[in-house]
């Protein structure tokens, strides 16, 4: 609880342990720091001028009758994932266990996420852990550590050493010289057996001494490098290389990485005699050869299956739980199974869906068949809808159930006071003399079926609704059905020819009749007679002119 005064208007605002907060406003109040007993050590000793008493309106973070205790934030224990909960005045932070981040270790997280590794070191995820692998010249759990190569200090004769990374440099004081300051300076007349090369005298390898006077055997310049041992023969040597080195003075570092010995990708570096090598993220062992187990931990939550991997692993969820170690809880509803327009309910490991109007099943994607209940009548056929249905009617009737029959004659479709014969879903008029047609509409045309014949023309005479032909005048007649004879004056050449054909004609015939005349009498002078013949067939032509083989008439 705490508490704000402005003039005479004192606001006192209440902050609960579950972060949310409300104001009580006084519009007069009375401060006096003596009336509270004990006094408010963090708050406001006040009395609101609607009550009698004082008391104490606290700070944020503090409650008790003096306000004097400090409000645990911690007590309903904010933080998740078993992070620890550390109470502060008027708020908390969360010191989250590895594998976890956010203001209240709510999330999950990768601890090379952070890049953890400085001046170029590589991370490698181990579980909730890293491990950075430092390059030359650095050191320490997050490469922060530059080696100093100056400790202890390599430079000779008082020399300065001046840090490099992964290496040093050596400021010589006068008179020396070299990369250890370990060379006098020199003048070309002191070195006896040897040159004066940047005032130092260069020594033959048998001699030596700041004049390069002094002989030395063969093995005295220690010409055998890298721990190799010397041998005197005479004013020559010998060298025993240590394992790992070869050549006459030992200066070759026999390359152990010539066989690539890493395995999976690791990278080789040679040493004197061996080698290491570094192997990538997910791998270890002298030869980066065994594959770590990123199981081991059994990193999945909640039953999940861990599949280790290489430099990682996946947890394979039960039903009901997601997320990377399976640490969430699956919403069913996402994305929503509720079919046309249904509402999901997230249930564990399952769900339930409230379909909408006309649709049911597991997730409402079955069409309710409205037509089961038979709602149309007199034999409509029903058509099932979504959420719906519609009826095909029988004829003559109508309506959203077929339950209208239909009537054409209401709407009174004959006219001219004709008469209307309803029949199903359709109708028949009966029309008044003098009138025609679906609806009586038409006026009655006795000329309709063309009764005039012969091009006559038909005219509809009223009110006896009878018609009246009128002919060319070619015809006559009720239907001009009747042609007239007509007059044509002839042309006189026309007229004698025609008379001189006839004429003609006629002396043909008669001449064909002389002839035929006169051969019927020539063959009666001997013609047959055969009695049996003329009684029963009668005498012809044929039989008179045909004479018989041995008969004669005398």
């Amino acid at each position: 609880m705490s508490a704000s005064i402005y003039s005479n208007l004192l606001i006192i605002c209440f902050l609960s342990t579950l972060l949310s907060n409300f104001c009580l406003c006084f519009d007069t109040i009375t401060t006096n720091h003596s009336e509270c007993s004990p006094p408010c050590l963090h708050g406001v000793c006040a009395k609101p001028g609607n009550q009698s008493n004082y008391e104490c309106f606290c700070k944020s973070g503090f409650t008790g009758s003096s306000c004097q205790d400090d409000i645990d934030e911690c007590a309903i224990s904010p933080c998740l994932n078993n992070g620890t909960c550390h109470d502060k005045l008027n708020g908390f932070t969360c010191t989250c266990l590895p594998g976890w981040k956010g203001e209240r270790c709510e999330n999950e997280s990768n601890p090379c996420d952070s890049n953890p590794c400085f001046n170029g070191g590589t991370c490698s995820s181990h579980h909730s852990n890293f491990k950075c692998s430092c390059p030359p010249g650095f050191s320490g759990d997050t490469c922060e550590v530059n080696i100093n190569e100056c400790l202890p200090n390599p430079c000779q004769n008082n020399g300065t050493c001046n840090d490099l990374i992964n290496g040093f440099e050596c400021i010589c004081g006068n008179g020396f010289e070299g990369i250890l300051c370990q060379d006098k300076t020199c003048v070309k007349e002191q070195c006896i057996y040897g040159i004066c090369m940047n005032n130092t005298c260069h020594c033959r390898q048998d001699y030596t001494g700041p004049e390069c006077n002094i002989p030395l055997p063969p093995c005295a310049t220690r010409p055998c490098k890298n721990n190799g041992k010397c041998e005197s023969n005479g004013n020559d040597f010998k060298c025993t290389c240590k394992k790992g080195f070869a050549g006459p003075h030992c200066e070759i570092n026999k390359d152990d990485c010539a066989k690539r010995p890493c395995k999976n990708g690791g990278t080789c570096v040679d040493g004197i005699a061996d080698y290491s090598c570094s192997c990538p993220r997910g791998f270890t062992g002298k030869n980066c050869e065994t594959d770590i187990d990123d199981c081991a931990q059994n990193p999945c939550l909640n039953g999940g299956t861990c599949i280790d991997k290489v430099a990682s692993y996946q947890c394979k969820c039960p039903a009901g739980y997601k997320g990377f170690n399976c640490g969430n809880v699956t919403d069913e509803c996402l994305p929503n199974p509720c079919l046309n327009g249904g509402t999901c309910k997230d249930l564990h490991n399952d769900f339930s869906c409230h379909c909408a109007s006309g649709w049911e099943g597991k997730t409402c994607d079955k069409d309710v068949d409205e037509c089961l209940s038979s709602p149309c009548q007199n034999n409509g056929t029903c058509n099932n809808l979504p959420n719906n249905y519609s009826c095909s009617c029988a004829r003559g009737y109508t309506g959203k159930d077929c339950d209208s029959e239909i009537n054409p004659c209401a709407l009174s479709p004959c006219l001219n006071n004709g008469t209307c014969e309803n029949f199903f879903d359709d109708f028949t008029c009966q029309c008044m003399e003098g009138y025609s047609g679906p609806t009586c509409s038409e006026l009655y045309d006795a000329c309709a079926s063309s009764p005039c014949l012969n091009g006559g023309n038909c005219t509809t005479e009223r009110p006896s609704l009878s018609y009246r032909c009128e002919c060319s005048e070619e015809f006559q007649g009720d239907f001009c059905e009747i042609q007239m004879m007509i007059r044509i004056p002839m042309d006189p050449v026309f007229v004698n020819l025609v008379t001189l054909i006839c004429v003609l004609v006629v002396l043909l015939l008669i001449l064909s009749l002389l002839l035929v005349r006169t051969v019927k009498k020539a063959r009666s002078t001997r013609g047959t007679y055969s009695p049996s013949i003329y009684e029963m067939y009668g005498n012809t032509p044929i039989a008179i002119l045909k004479p018989a083989p041995g008969e004669r008439l005398i």
